[in-house]
């Protein structure tokens, strides 16, 4: 395949929920171990993690990396919260353009915000379960509206976007990522494939990906152990007890059918960048230096599987 291989914050145990909290790598480490780790891009993690975009560019000028994407969240269900998230949407992306430097502009990861409402992250990994934490037919529209708003802004603008599906969000299982589709224009939207959500989600990954190949321009690697998750499901707890719990595990050590998924963008010739997630927060029994020695075995198994 011809693919670049890049990692993301959250396989050092930074995203947007947490980059408040605890302890995490600065900016210049972090660059420094994702090239270590054997990657040539990351994608660019929670606002202003990184710094401003003239600084990102900086640091990854300095690390010999790309910048590979971008994710962003907006309440698109909501009208009054979606346009407070669509007034930030220019400057957030004019900061991306400096980030990207000389290089090709980054893809923008678009995705309907998790954790904005709390029965979807309870639920998530069994909404099909729980039609009470469903959208109605009415918000349904209005989320695929603002998102069709967003995309074209996007494009405006000169950015190529895709739908990236969020667990915890109201676009996590494969009826919600169909309802989309059948109703937005595939020219003006692609799909970030993510192969450890769509296995949260209820999809068997190998099958979904085949099925929605023709509009995938942008790919995550991530894996599970769906086991562990049901274990906690059943102990009544949510997604965030089970990140720290490590439901997110090595690629092509759990669920998510890595192994499958590759097979099958080298069948479509997919182009573009495979990004390894591997999202497990820094906390107790899990330090940095497990961060890193996972990262090191993830891009070790994709080497050994060809990529």
């Amino acid at each position: 395949m011809n693919v670049e291989v890049s990692s993301a914050p959250c396989s050092f145990g930074v995203w947007e929920t947490n980059v408040e909290e605890g302890v995490h790598p600065e900016p210049a480490q972090f660059v420094r171990l994702v090239r270590e780790c054997g990657y040539e891009g990351t994608e660019l993690g929670p606002p202003g993690y990184l710094g401003s975009g003239e600084t990102v560019a900086r640091l990854l000028q300095e690390a010999d990396l790309q910048l590979a994407g971008s994710f962003l969240m907006f309440r698109l269900s909501r009208e009054d919260e979606f346009r407070e998230d669509l007034a930030a949407l220019d400057g957030a992306l004019a900061e991306l353009r400096l980030a990207a430097g000389d290089n090709e502009l980054p893809i923008v990861l678009l995705a309907d915000a998790f954790g904005a409402e709390p029965d979807r992250m309870q639920y998530a990994g069994a909404i099909e379960q729980h039609p009470e934490a469903w959208l109605s037919a009415e918000r349904s529209k209005l989320l695929v509206a603002n998102l069709q708003r967003t995309a074209y802004r996007c494009r405006e603008l000169g950015f190529t976007c895709s739908l990236h599906p969020e667990y915890g969000s109201y676009v996590e299982t494969e009826r919600e990522i169909t309802s989309v589709f059948e109703a937005i224009d595939p020219d003006l939207l692609g799909l970030c494939f993510d192969t450890g959500n769509i296995a949260i989600g209820g999809s068997r990954p190998a099958e979904l990906l085949k099925q929605y190949m023709p509009v995938v321009n942008h790919v995550h690697l991530k894996d599970l152990d769906l086991g562990l998750l049901a274990k906690v499901q059943d102990n009544g707890q949510g997604v965030e007890s089970a990140w720290d719990a490590g439901v997110f595990c090595e690629i092509g050590s759990g669920d998510a059918q890595i192994a499958e998924c590759l097979e099958e963008l080298e069948r479509a010739g997919y182009e573009g960048w495979l990004v390894v997630e591997h999202e497990r927060p820094l906390v107790e029994g899990w330090a940095l230096e497990d961060a890193v020695a996972a990262q090191r075995a993830n891009r070790a198994w994709l080497a050994d599987w060809g990529v």
